[in-house]
């Protein structure tokens, strides 16, 4: 479906009204372009915290202001890096259509989000050498070192106060910093126990699931910062991918809104410096000669990308700008008119199309926005090199990350998720440097959904810095690894498949801090053989009462009734082997008596398992 023939008119007089309407901390700002440091602005960043921004504005943040230096020695120059941020449903309320606003009242996964004033901001910007980030706070609050948490925690910054500022030391790295500042006057304990099976609260009487005093049934299930600040610190990108502009091959998109991407001839696409919107019910539709999207640092674009029917057996998406799907519903259906009509079929995603298997799709840079739902599916399998590649502002459920298909290799990304984090559905797949933050729905690894034949899928340096379920659940499993049950059955434990297997599955260094989930949650849908996890630091686990610590792994048969197995179908196979397995910092084994349901591990397995997995 189309805007209507208003739509371009309406946009371009708010478009024209969008500078004067924006509201920014600063009229004047300094950015820098060097062959150390870039960061960059936007002229129309907008503070605001209820409401959508107009069309042509970039949301700022209400509470950071963020300057970069180049740390050379001698006295610093700070130069201005554009802090953005991101709301729960994006200022739209409980919104099921782009264009009747008296449709509501869906469930989406937000709970008491809006009414506390949670909120998550970033800046990015590009280095080479090593750089200091100064960090201040509308609030005027004092940020001393020992009252800031930097997540993930494995790795150790130098920060100092100057005023009422925080200075973070970020040394050069090749594989960037994807990295979370959290002060810690600026928490929220999530409380289970909501009406809605999520989170209640204590401040806003007028507010969703309020009570008057928390109790027994309202347990601390997360911890999370009230105003989220996520640090982007990237290497520059190689020279090819780097998009010019100016070669003849290139079309440059100018900014404002977009109304179609169909019908162009040239084989690369351009979005420059510039803010870019496609509408609440139109996303961009790429012309089949198409094979280079390119998005340069300030690029901000409200859309979502679809490939259509391009051949290239090489796609490229590119730069360090950013790709929002706040002006959709959730779960827009492009079938019906981008309305909240969930179809695993036609509901948007940030990324989709036609690439198949004979193709490679790489996608370096890119930070997703407020995605509306699943955030990439292809309608083949094409092999995918994913690369500083980054998440944010994903509020509403079934915000999953990409799907990872065979032969991919995926690397040094941050996710901000609301379901199945890394989809472990194909083999050979290569998986290093994740750093996520979980909201409610899904486990961090998902293997379920249907029987499947996996095999040779590798996951290393997994660090899940906050993470938030409402309850323990087997059907999307509160779990660091999951496999949920039959998508079509989910309260059926016949639906496995014996001649199915997961094999030579490896997990290294996979750390969760703060509240976690449990570590294993299993319905088994095929035999597992060979799958190791080496490497587990849970720091602790909620309340032993809410049962969301357990691990457990459900056996299930064929419709004939026959068992599928840990090992397969050989009695003598160990098919899972975990290793080196620590909570609260004190390890679980099989000799050391602690890794029963009432015991530190927290592992309740079937019994007719035993002797088919072992932890050392």
């Amino acid at each position: 479906m189309r805007p209507s023939t208003l739509l371009p008119i309406i946009t371009a007089l708010l478009a024209s009204a969008c500078e004067a309407a924006a509201v920014s901390s600063k009229n004047v700002n300094r950015t820098i372009t060097s062959d150390k440091l870039q960061t960059w602005w936007h002229p129309t960043g907008e503070i605001n915290t209820d409401t959508p921004v107009q069309p042509g504005n970039v949301r700022q943040s209400r509470l950071y202001d963020i300057q970069v230096s180049i740390d050379d020695g001698k006295h610093p120059e700070y130069y201005d890096s554009f802090v953005y941020e991101s709301i729960p449903r994006n200022g739209n309320g409980r919104k099921l259509s782009p264009v009747n606003d008296t449709l509501g009242g869906n469930v989406d996964g937000v709970s008491i989000e809006s009414d506390v004033g949670i909120n998550m901001a970033w800046t990015q910007f590009l280095h080479t050498s090593d750089v200091i980030v100064k960090i201040g706070r509308k609030d005027k609050k004092m940020s001393r070192p020992g009252e800031v948490v930097i997540r993930p925690t494995t790795s150790t910054y130098e920060t100092w106060t100057k005023g009422k500022d925080l200075y973070v030391k970020i040394p050069y790295q090749e594989i960037g910093h994807k990295i979370s500042i959290e002060f810690q006057d600026d928490l929220w304990s999530y409380h289970g126990g909501g009406n809605d099976t999520l989170f209640v609260q204590d401040q806003y009487p007028e507010g969703h699931n309020y009570v008057q005093q928390y109790n027994s049934s309202h347990p601390v299930l997360g911890i999370e910062p009230i105003n989220g600040l996520l640090i982007f610190a990237s290497p520059r990108p190689s020279s090819d991918l780097v998009l010019d502009k100016n070669t003849t091959d290139t079309h440059s998109v100018p900014p404002g809104y977009v109304s179609s991407l169909e019908n162009i001839t040239e084989s690369n696409l351009y979005f420059g410096p510039g803010v870019y919107w496609f509408g609440g019910d139109n996303h961009a539709i790429l012309s089949p000669a198409v094979s280079w999207l390119h998005m340069a640092p300030g690029a901000f674009v409200k859309g979502a990308i679809e490939y259509r029917n391009t051949d290239s057996p090489l796609i490229k998406a590119t730069g360090h700008g950013v790709l929002s799907g706040e002006q959709y519903v959730y779960q827009a259906n492009v079938a019906d008119g981008y309305t909240n009509n969930k179809s695993d079929a036609t509901s948007l995603r940030m990324w989709s199309g036609s690439l198949g298997e004979n193709q490679t799709w790489i996608c370096q840079g890119p930070t997703i926005a407020s995605p509306p739902f699943n955030t990439m599916d292809f309608h083949g399998e094409p092999e995918c090199h994913v690369s500083d590649y980054k998440q944010v502002g994903a509020f509403f459920w079934q915000t999953d990350g990409m799907a990872i298909y065979p032969k991919s290799k995926f690397h040094d990304i941050f996710y901000h998720i609301g379901d199945d984090g890394i989809k472990a559905y194909y083999s050979n797949v290569q998986v290093d440097r994740i750093n996520i933050w979980k909201t409610t729905n899904d486990p961090i690894i998902q293997m379920g959904w249907a029987p499947r034949n996996v095999s040779n899928f590798t996951a290393n340096d997994l660090f899940v810095i906050h993470a938030r379920f409402p309850g323990a659940n087997m059907v999307v499993p509160s779990a660091l690894i999951g496999a949920s049950p039959s998508y079509t059955a989910t309260d059926a434990n016949d639906t496995a498949s014996l001649g199915s297997t997961i094999a030579n599955f490896n997990i290294n260094n996979i750390r969760c801090e703060g509240i976690c989930p449990s570590l294993v949650r299993w319905n088994m849908l095929q035999n597992y053989d060979n799958y190791t996890i080496d490497g587990i630091h849970i720091e602790e686990f909620p309340p032993d009462e809410t049962g969301i610590g357990m691990s457990i792994i459900n056996q299930f048969t064929d419709p004939e009734g026959n068992q599928v197995q840990l090992g397969g179908q050989s009695p003598d196979n160990v098919g899972l082997t975990i290793k080196n397995y620590f909570v609260g910092g004190e390890r679980v084994s099989l000799a050391k008596d602690n890794w029963q349901s009432d015991s530190l591990g927290k592992m309740n397995i079937a019994g007719s398992l035993w002797g088919r997995w072992t932890i050392e």
